[in-house]
């Protein structure tokens, strides 16, 4: 998980927690203070409104929205834009298109 704000962290690691299939929140589950931090410390991330925050030694370190702030994003789009995508020249654009080789059937 990368923070679009920089951290005082190294490497986060995060697990879903789900109850009923319903997202109940997330739950930071190993990261170090700095590179020189040799303790592994706990940090809880649980908020229904799908924010978070970082805690390191009880000490809030960072929070923000866990939509908005996270990056890959925990939520992403149905749909990614692909600016270099484009229509085949030779595109029909027709709503319905003819098939000259179909033949009606007999009653």
């Amino acid at each position: 998980i990368k923070y679009k704000t920089p951290q005082p962290v190294g490497e986060v690691y995060f697990t879903e927690t789900f109850d009923s299939g319903r997202l109940a929140g997330w739950v930071l589950s190993k990261a170090k203070k700095d590179d020189t931090d040799a303790e592994i410390s706990i940090y809880d991330v649980m908020n229904p409104d799908d924010t978070f925050e970082v805690l390191i030694d009880q000490i809030v370190v960072n929070k923000g929205s866990l939509l908005e702030d996270v990056v890959p994003p925990i939520n992403p789009p149905k749909e990614i834009e692909d600016p270099s995508d484009k229509k085949p020249d030779d595109w029909d654009e027709r709503a319905k298109i003819p098939d000259a080789s179909a033949v009606k059937p007999e009653d």
